[in-house]
C-alpha cells in the first residue's frame, strides 16, 4: 500500500467526530493533539490530519514517544498504528526500490516505519517490533 494523505486526513476526521469534534481541517488537527496530549506527549502542534500543512510541527522526541507506545500497547490501543506501517524492503514506502532503501539484511521484514518526504526534506520514524522495541526519530533536512 502506498501513502495516502487524503488517508490520513480521513482517519484525523474521524477521530474529531469520535470525540465530538467537528470533521474539519481544524477539528481533526484537535483531536489528534488530544489524543497525544491524553498520552502526555508533548510536541504535536497541527493544523490538519495528513501531515501536508507548512505549519504542522511533530518534535522527534514526540514521534519516538508515540511509536514506542504503539510498539508496548495492546489490541485494542495504539497497536494498529504499527501494524499498519510499511515493512523494509516489503511494502509501501519501504518496499523495493524505496525513497529511504536500500536495507541492510538485519532490516528486511523486520523494520516498520512512517516514513515521508518532500521537496528538501526526508524522515522516518522506526520501530522494530522484536526483542526490546527500539525506537528512532530521524528527520533530515537538505537544501
Amino acid at each position: 500500500m502506498e501513502s495516502n494523505n487524503v488517508i490520513a486526513e480521513m482517519l484525523a476526521r474521524q477521530v474529531a467526530i469520535a470525540t465530538g469534534r467537528p470533521g474539519t481541517f481544524a477539528g481533526a488537527a484537535a483531536a489528534v493533539m488530544a489524543v497525544a496530549a491524553r498520552f502526555n506527549v508533548k510536541g504535536v502542534h497541527l493544523y490538519d490530519g495528513s501531515g501536508l500543512s507548512p505549519m504542522d510541527r511533530i518534535s522527534p522526541q514526540a514521534l519516538v514517544t508515540l511509536v514506542g507506545l504503539a510498539a508496548k500497547s495492546g489490541p485494542r490501543s495504539l497497536r494498529p498504528a504499527i501494524t499498519g506501517m510499511p515493512v523494509a524492503g516489503f511494502s509501501g514506502t519501504l518496499g523495493p526500490g524505496s525513497f529511504f532503501g536500500p536495507f541492510g539484511l538485519a532490516a528486511l521484514g523486520t523494520v516498520r516505519a512512517k516514513t515521508g518526504n518532500l521537496t528538501h526534506v526526508g524522515d522516518a520514524r522506526r520501530s522494530r517490533l522484536y526483542g526490546q522495541r527500539p525506537t528512532a526519530g530521524v528527520c533530515v533536512h537538505g537544501q
